[in-house]
């Protein structure tokens, strides 16, 4: 990243900079950058993200695990729900978030439908829905929701297989969504877009795992073809568990993850002699890599 002579803050255009690398080292993002400055390494990108559609369709032919029809139910953007009449009016008089409508079945427990697109809405409603109003939302910020009223959530009701989410999952939606969040953040970060507060955001974020090996309690590294030391660091569970699998094909044994807050991690991997950091190497979320300095920008932030 070249230095903009004309910054107004050279603190701030100098933490930009450490960012994406150290002044004009060679240690940009691994596999995730184009031109003549790439940097091989052995991180595989996913191919393009399947629709929400396709996730459902490939969890309910059982090509994929209930985590990552979770993961993919969770990163949609664009979830429909129901708002009534009301409900508007009091989001506008208050200036608070919209009250959800949730159904009252027979069997007394409370449903929110939501839906992932016009299709699915439309299947769904009748005469009896006339005067709603619809909230378009993105599914980090719906699963975040406490739900403490509810009993499921209910995804495209009306089509031949809906899918329920009961309380018994709410907490894994809240964590997924957590995460997700986080990832999007280091993403931005990464490409020198990112808004307001992401730094601390990610310093508070309070679930980062990392891996160690029991056998000489070492931190486990992403895997690259220069032999670099670079930290293999995840947002969630599931990119933790692909790294895990991995690394058990390849012979790895004694193997532990542990759970680190941000702040603890990042004066951890400061303190550490490395190249660099890679969240989530081995997927499923694309994997975002910095400069080693990266732990001491956000400590600082």
């Amino acid at each position: 990243m070249r230095c903009n002579e004309d910054a107004d803050d050279p603190h701030e255009q100098h933490k930009k900079n450490r960012l994406s690398g150290l002044g004009k080292t060679d240690l940009m993002h691994p596999s995730l950058h184009t031109g003549k400055d790439n940097i091989e390494a052995d991180i595989i990108l996913p191919q393009t993200m399947p629709s929400v559609l396709e996730v459902i369709d490939a969890w309910r032919s059982k090509q994929v695990s209930g985590t990552t029809l979770m993961r993919g139910l969770v990163s949609y953007r664009e979830w429909l729900l129901l708002l009534s009449e009301a409900a508007v009016s009091e989001t506008l008089a208050s200036n608070s978030p919209p009250r959800l409508r949730y159904n009252v079945g027979a069997d007394g427990k409370k449903r929110l439908p939501i839906f992932s697109g016009e299709e699915a809405l439309k299947a769904y409603t009748d005469d009896s829905h006339v005067g709603q109003h619809l909230l378009k939302t993105q599914g980090t910020w719906l699963f975040k929701l406490p739900f403490q009223e509810l009993d499921e959530i209910w995804i495209d009701p009306a089509q031949p297989e809906a899918i329920f989410y009961g309380k018994e999952h709410f907490e894994r939606l809240r964590e997924f969504a957590a995460a997700i969040e986080i990832e999007e953040d280091l993403t931005q970060l990464r490409q020198g877009k990112s808004s307001e507060g992401a730094c601390v955001r990610v310093r508070s974020y309070p679930a980062y795992r990392i891996v160690v090996n029991r056998l000489g309690n070492r931190l486990m590294m992403a895997p690259d073809q220069k032999g670099r030391t670079l930290a293999a660091v995840f947002t969630s569970e599931d990119a933790c568990d692909v790294f895990l699998e991995e690394a058990g094909k390849q012979g790895s044994t004694q193997l532990e993850p542990l759970i680190y807050a941000g702040k603890d991690l990042f004066e951890l991997l400061s303190r550490m002699d490395l190249t660099g950091i890679v969240f989530n190497c081995s997927g499923p979320p694309a994997p975002v890599a910095f400069a080693a300095a990266f732990s001491q920008v956000i400590l600082e932030a």
